[in-house]
Order: C-alpha cells, then sequence, then structure tokens
C-alpha cells in the first residue's frame, strides 16, 4: 500500500468462490462479487464497515483482500455485484522515509508481535462499536482454550534489557539471566520454543516446562507479555489475559 492511494477491498469468501471457479471445471458459472460479508448496518440502518482495514491483526480465515483500483474495476465490471469499499491510506514515513506497507501475505513473526495499525481513510467509513465489541468478544474467547500451544521466545539480554526489549516489540519474552552458572552451560539463548498450554496452565508450570527444555530454573527466568512481567506463580494464562495465539 501506498499512502494517498485508492485500494478497494473485496471478500475473501467472495475470493474462494473465484478460486473454485477457476479450478474446479464442474462450476461453469462465477457468482457477483458478494462484499456484504464486509458490512454491519449501525442503528439507523446504514450499512457502515465491519472491520477496521487499519488494524492488521491478523484474522483466521481472513476477511477480506486489498485490491489496486484497476484491479477492482476490472473484477467488477466482469462479474458485477459490490458495495463498493473504497480505503486511502494516510501512512507515516518509516526509518528509511518511506510511505508504504505490505498486505495480503501471512506475517513475519515481528509484524505478529507488534501488529501494526495505520490511519486511512474509509467509505463507508468504519462502524467502530462493533469493531470494538467484536474485538472483545474475539479476545474472550481466545481465553477459553484447551491442549494449545504458545510460543516462549528465547533472549540473550539480563532480564532488565529483556524486559526493555519486550516492552519495545509488545511480545513476552523469557528471560535468563547471563550468571556465570548459566554460561558455562554454553547452550543457545536465541530463538523460540513450543509450550503446551491451557488457559489454566500457571505461571509456575510453565517456567517448569522451560526448566525441563532449558535447564534454566525458575529462579532464573523472567516471563513477559505486553511490558508485563508474569510474576504470580500460582496465576494461571487467563488471569494475565494471554490469549492461545499469544508468543511470551
Amino acid at each position: 500500500l501506498k499512502s494517498g492511494h485508492s485500494y478497494y477491498l473485496i471478500s475473501y469468501q467472495w475470493v474462494e468462490s473465484f478460486r473454485d471457479f477457476i479450478q474446479i471445471s464442474d462450476i461453469q458459472k462465477c457468482i457477483e462479487i458478494d462484499n456484504k460479508p464486509l458490512l454491519h448496518s449501525d442503528e439507523s440502518g446504514v450499512p457502515m464497515l465491519a472491520y477496521d482495514p487499519g488494524d492488521l491483526t491478523p484474522h483466521q480465515p481472513p476477511k477480506f483482500l486489498w485490491l489496486e483500483e484497476t484491479d477492482w474495476k476490472r473484477l467488477q465490471q466482469f462479474f458485477g455485484g459490490g458495495p463498493e469499499l473504497k480505503v486511502v491510506p494516510l501512512l507515516e514515513d518509516d526509518a528509511d522515509g518511506l510511505r508504504s506497507l505490505h498486505v495480503n501475505r501471512l506475517p513475519a513473526k515481528s509484524a505478529q508481535l507488534l501488529h501494526p495499525y495505520f490511519n486511512c481513510s474509509c467509505s463507508p467509513e468504519v462502524c467502530q462499536p462493533f469493531v470494538r465489541s467484536q474485538k472483545e468478544k474475539g479476545l474472550q474467547e481466545r481465553l477459553e482454550y484447551e491442549n494449545a500451544s504458545i510460543s516462549v521466545i528465547r533472549h540473550s539480554a539480563s532480564a532488565s534489557s529483556a524486559a526493555t526489549s519486550a516492552a519495545d516489540g509488545g511480545a513476552a519474552s523469557a528471560a535468563a539471566p547471563t550468571t556465570s552458572g548459566s554460561m558455562r552451560r554454553g547452550r543457545q539463548r536465541t530463538g523460540d520454543m513450543q509450550i503446551p498450554v491451557s488457559s489454566s496452565s500457571t505461571v509456575k508450570s510453565i517456567k517448569l516446562h522451560i526448566y525441563e527444555k532449558l535447564h534454566f530454573s525458575p529462579s532464573e527466568q523472567k516471563l513477559m507479555y505486553q511490558q508485563k512481567e508474569l510474576e504470580a506463580g500460582d496465576q494461571t494464562l487467563r488471569h494475565y489475559s494471554v490469549p492461545r495465539d499469544a508468543q511470551l
């Protein structure tokens, strides 16, 4: 995406039906474009966007794809349907002085940690109350889980600098202090690992899993999530609002 340029959203449900039309010979005709799943009517009955295009938090499955104006016009002319959902990104300069952003692809782990948000102008407008309520509902659903797993990212820094790193990235980390004893172990200090959990898993049980894998005692570990230390050993992931897809 480039700042100030016009783009259009298209329902991922329709994209899947279009893919079936291309790949399955028995399907003789593709249905017209249907973007109604991306809309929500407010109290006055005015259709508004049910999703905020500026929120890059990944949806599973995706709800929409971005199209350049020429591609949208071509598809709309050929298949008909709609309605038209226009978005103009308003991006700030990045570190290289550029104002662009990648979409329509699975984010890298760094992007998953940051969940970036950018400003944009939308027509129709976003129904913010509905978006907020859906995000809260989704978060509550993600806080109740069994037989799941979370990623634990290991840092080579001290506990204090690892906490700073987590604060900068919005992720969580398991930091092992660089004591002389742990240095002598000579094991790898970067990367990530998977820990089996449920929403009722305690901080203590997670630290014991880390101990079994890396042989760092619980007292050597500091677990962070969204700039906050998970310090009470008997508290659960649900207590700290850690969802199933979090990175610790």
